[in-house]
């Protein structure tokens, strides 16, 4: 982007001084012919212009519409749902079937540690502070399923035996560089989080529990996983490719839960 592009983002923000008038200046600036990696060289880094973009779409997409109905059960408490799998770098891999590995691609899986039914409609996903969405709708869940959260999908897709999906209302937007990746209830507790580590190395390789379900068991990288057979990741299915709940011994594998964690503000 070159220095007259720059005067005229940095002139329409600074008279503004309003997050309206910052956005009018970022369509301002791709007007003029800038792209998502010149929009964000500092944040993304690399040379991943389509996450870059794909930043930039989902922060001016509208969110999705949210359920007004909840299902008939409780909404899940603290500590029922914990963070199994965590697809935050798609290089390559396609799971919402457009066509294209963006950021939209990405996805968290959770393990279901409810005794009771309970549904996560109006839960929040946050990402090191910074709310990412809210669920948009949930059936009631079950002791052991899989919970595959993702932000968007074109394509249908169809959970195995054993797991259920929820989206919320935007894209997750997941860092590559890691951070605290928390669940959110009603009550204002945390469901289920992980303090995630940076992306593999490898592309197209999500972060797995070295157990599935045990909360308490580091992620590691899925391709590297003894049981994984190479795979890039297995969302809504074990690790080793079988159905939930097989690979889970409740009360074992799914480990007692924490104290509840404070809320976020």
């Amino acid at each position: 982007m070159d220095a007259q592009r720059i005067g005229r983002i940095k002139a329409i923000a600074v008279l503004g001084g309003s997050r309206v008038l910052l956005v009018a200046a970022l369509l301002a600036a791709i007007a003029a012919g800038c792209d998502g990696a010149d929009l964000y060289a500092g944040p993304c880094g690399g040379t991943r212009e389509a996450r870059c973009v794909g930043d930039l779409d989902q922060g001016a997409a509208p969110a999705e519409p949210v359920d007004e109905v909840a299902p008939p059960c409780r909404p899940a408490v603290t500590g029922e749902l914990p963070v199994n799998e965590v697809l935050q770098r798609p290089g390559g891999l396609d799971f919402d079937g457009d066509g294209a590995s963006t950021t939209r691609d990405e996805m968290v899986e959770w393990i279901v540690d409810s005794s009771a039914p309970a549904h996560l409609l109006g839960a929040e996903l946050w990402f090191d502070g910074e709310r990412r969405g809210v669920v948009r709708s949930s059936p009631c869940l079950r002791m052991g399923q899989a919970v595959v959260l993702v932000g968007h999908l074109t394509a249908p897709w169809s959970p195995p035996q054993g797991a259920v999906l929820v989206t919320l209302d935007r894209t997750l937007r997941l860092s590559d560089k890691g951070g605290h990746l928390a669940l959110i209830g009603l009550g204002g507790g945390e469901l289920g989080f992980a303090d995630l580590p940076a992306a593999p190395a490898k592309e197209a390789c999500s972060l797995v529990r070295a157990r599935d379900g045990d909360r308490a068991a580091p992620l590691e990288p899925h391709c590297d996983h003894p049981d994984s057979k190479g795979a890039p990741w297995s969302p809504g299915l074990c690790t080793d490719g079988g159905r939930f709940p097989g690979c889970l011994t409740i009360g074992a594998a799914v480990s007692a839960r924490p104290p509840a964690a404070p809320a976020l503000p």
